[in-house]
């Protein structure tokens, strides 16, 4: 991972030379260049917004729930934290650390408002993927419910770490097949001049 100053320099090295590269044969610039795959990264992220890549579907439990109902929740949908949902609106969150600080057997009988933080971080489906990637390390979480400006206590959805990081695999092997195919292109060429 590129040290923090050094994301800045790439950008402007990007600008200033724009298509241009020393490798005209290989790639058309350094953003098309596997080598330098990396230090873009940050940029595919403020590119690509939450609404784009969150679970649509409101994933949450509600406050009087047990223990059990959340712990079968998290395993259906892959998670480790679920958002809190107390009288319709959004009150915190529940980790499956707390569920298994309850023991097995009580499970059933423990309800979620008894267990959960009261941990209000959310996003906004208009904010970019790398000020969540910020927020996930910041808050050390692996989701967080997606709320809009105007109802901030009312899940829209779910973004996930996962979800996330899938986005940027995407992105990369979107460049991959446009990489493929300059390269496939360029080898015709290449045979011609040989002959």
């Amino acid at each position: 991972m590129p040290c923090k100053g050094s994301t800045g320099a790439v950008v402007t090295a990007f600008i200033l030379s724009g298509k241009r590269t020393i490798f005209p044969a290989q790639v058309n610039s350094r953003l098309d260049s596997p080598f330098h795959a990396d230090e873009f990264e940050p940029i595919v992220l403020h590119h690509v917004k939450t609404a784009d890549v969150m679970i649509h579907l409101p994933v949450y439990v509600n406050a009087n729930a047990s223990a059990s109902e959340a712990m079968s929740l998290m395993g259906d949908y892959g998670l480790a934290s679920l958002p809190v949902v107390e009288q319709s609106k959004l009150s915190g969150k529940v980790t499956i650390l707390a569920i298994h600080r309850v023991a097995e057997k009580e499970r059933q009988n423990v309800k979620i408002k008894d267990i959960m933080s009261r941990d209000g971080s959310t996003a906004y489906p208009d904010e970019d993927l790398f000020t969540i990637l910020k927020r996930f390390a910041a808050k050390d979480v692996g989701n967080l419910p997606v709320v809009t400006r105007e109802k901030p206590d009312c899940p829209i959805g779910l973004i996930t770490r996962s979800g996330l990081w899938a986005a940027l695999e995407t992105a990369k092997e979107g460049r991959a097949g446009r990489l493929a195919k300059q390269e496939t292109e360029v080898q015709p060429s290449a045979s011609r001049q040989s002959g």
